[in-house]
């Protein structure tokens, strides 16, 4: 698993179980990971912001996070490569 995979799991469990707290490094990384990824801002701002409900918040860290490993899964599809036989064509 990525270490940005590993961070949202955290994040995520922690969320569930606690809300979103005061704990916003591991907010911050996923946020920065977003935004190299182009997600949209609003949701990251929304996921980000301390004044938003906590319900706007936690639908935008899912979508962000859903973006972010759909991402990760894409790029490591694309970098493995494909060991395949050749065959004569008839």
């Amino acid at each position: 698993m990525e270490p940005i995979a590993r961070t949202i799991q955290l994040l995520a469990t922690r969320i569930t179980s606690e809300g979103f707290g005061d704990d916003s490094l591991d907010l911050l990384v996923i946020a920065h990971a977003a935004r190299d990824l182009h997600v949209n801002e609003i949701l990251v701002q929304v996921m980000v912001d301390d004044h938003e409900p906590e319900v706007a918040r936690e639908r935008a860290f899912a979508v962000v996070a859903r973006t972010i490993c759909a991402a990760s899964d894409r790029h490591r599809t694309l970098e493995e490569p494909v060991e395949r036989p050749l065959v004569t064509a008839c």
